[in-house]
């Protein structure tokens, strides 16, 4: 390093960082330096009396050269009579921090990193599975499929290692849940069957006197299916119940917990009704909303004690003679008079009458030559509303049956061609608003004695599609 030739001092100046790198005699001179301009010359007096009169040894000073600060670093051998002495710039502080805080900054990131790294697979691995077949069974009962106790215990069996108590509670709950599920199914199971069992008439009101289910005697008494009853006004059961009396008392009662255990109601007493009840009402709770229960059962009468001994009939109306029927507003109607009205006096006119008296379930209307109305069944009544008065012709009916002058004067010209060849769809009005109806037509000869035309009706609220361009009417 001392050769001045192979320029030894200048490589270790680069190398390390030293501003200057001097090799002196005892007197100062300069004899090598990492500068070829510095050999042969004299050290700076500033230099050399920082040096001066110094003994064997290192000696390290600090001094402020300009607006730099420099590190002097000088080792004396006192045997050779030579100074090797190191100028290099002082290392500041704050870059040193700032750089061993950006060491520790980049080691913590790379430490978070994996860190992160590994937690993350682990709930992947392990929680996230667990979790996510916890929730994919919490949801399936939500929406009310059921799992069997194989697959619970499966699914504890996959998750309670990784879960633990979250595990057991969520099984726990999910085995409680579908058990009251299945409990419920079976109360509403005994439910129907004894509801639909009772030989009186039953149905369930809600708080705004809607009919919201009825039981099997109750449809068959009105000739009609339930599935059409239910949804329609308690005012439907005029005729059959003392509607305005139990709406009156509902009006009048403190609570709809409030019933009443039986109250007999007779003819003489309420026009509403044509046989003797003995009415019965219990508050319930009909999803989640406060219901009634109306039971009516009819009263034995005496004149059927005084008659038992008498061949049985077949009543085909419960609550009649079997030579009466039903008119459109419920009361009892003798055929005979009402044959009678009609002109029609022969046997075949009663036997006319009475069947269809047996479809009352339908929508029927029956006209004689003279298109005036002679029946207006009861089905007809309750989807309408219109009651027989007020339909006593074929102008009456349609005005208040159909909704506009353009159904009013298709229905016409399909009557006044060839109905009985055809059927016609149209709009009628029903309690519930305007609703399609599909008309057939029918012309019975009455054996000379003259005929009568009888309108079948059937909506399209209970038509089954079975495909786009096939339908089947069901009444």
């Amino acid at each position: 390093m001392v050769n001045p030739g192979r320029n030894g001092l200048t490589i270790l100046s680069q190398n390390r960082g030293y501003e200057r790198v001097w090799v002196l005699s005892a007197t100062g001179d300069i004899m090598a330096s990492n500068r070829a301009d510095d050999i042969g010359q004299r050290l700076d007096e500033r230099w050399w009396g920082m040096l001066d009169g110094k003994g064997s040894g290192m000696i390290q000073e600090r001094v402020r050269f300009g607006e730099q600060r420099l590190v002097m670093t000088a080792l004396h051998n006192a045997e050779l009579g030579r100074w090797v002495v190191i100028v290099a710039r002082s290392n500041s502080m704050w870059m040193r921090g700032l750089w061993y805080l950006g060491i520790i900054l980049g080691m913590s990131l790379i430490l978070w990193i994996l860190v992160a790294t590994l937690v993350g697979v682990t709930l992947k691995q392990k929680i996230s599975g667990p979790l996510r077949k916890l929730d994919d069974r919490t949801i399936e009962l939500v929406r009310g499929h059921s799992v069997s106790e194989a697959a619970l215990d499966r699914l504890w069996a996959e998750t309670a290692p990784a879960l633990g108590g979250h595990a057991d509670c969520v099984v726990d709950l999910a085995r409680r849940l579908q058990s009251r599920e299945m409990l419920l199914a079976e109360t509403h199971f005994r439910f129907r069957s004894v509801f639909d069992a009772m030989p009186a008439m039953a149905l369930i009101r809600d708080s705004e006197s809607i009919i919201v289910d009825c039981n099997r005697a109750l449809a068959e008494r009105l000739d009609a299916e339930k599935q059409w009853i239910t949804g329609r006004n308690v005012a439907l059961m005029t005729g059959i119940l003392p509607v305005t009396m139990l709406e009156k008392w509902f009006s009048h009662a403190d609570s709809p917990k409030v019933g009443v255990s039986r109250i007999e109601v007779f003819p003489s007493e309420v026009d509403e009704i044509s046989e003797p009840l003995a009415i019965s009402i219990y508050p319930l709770r009909h999803r989640g909303k406060s219901a009634h229960v109306i039971i009516a059962e009819k009263l034995l009468d005496i004149t059927d004690l005084n008659h038992s001994s008498s061949p049985a009939e077949i009543d085909l109306e419960p609550g009649l003679a079997p030579d009466k029927g039903h008119s459109g507003d419920g009361s009892p109607v003798d055929i005979d008079a009402v044959a009678a009205e009609a002109a029609i006096a022969s046997s075949s006119g009663d036997d006319l009458l009475r069947g269809v008296l047996k479809a009352t379930g339908q929508f029927v209307v029956v006209f004689d030559d003279k298109a005036e109305l002679l029946f207006w069944s009861p089905a007809a009544r309750m989807i309408t509303g219109v009651d027989t008065d007020s339909v006593s012709d074929m102008r009456s009916f349609t005005q208040k049956i159909f909704p506009n002058r353009e159904e009013r004067k298709m229905f016409k010209s399909w009557i006044d061609g060839a109905p009985e060849k055809r059927s016609q769809e149209l709009n009628i009005r029903t309690t519930a608003g305007t609703v399609s109806s599909r008309w057939h037509a029918s012309e019975i000869d009455l054996q000379g004695r003259g005929s009568v035309g009888v309108l079948w009706a059937t909506l399209d609220v209970s038509v089954t599609h079975k495909s786009p361009n096939t339908r089947e009417p069901v009444t």
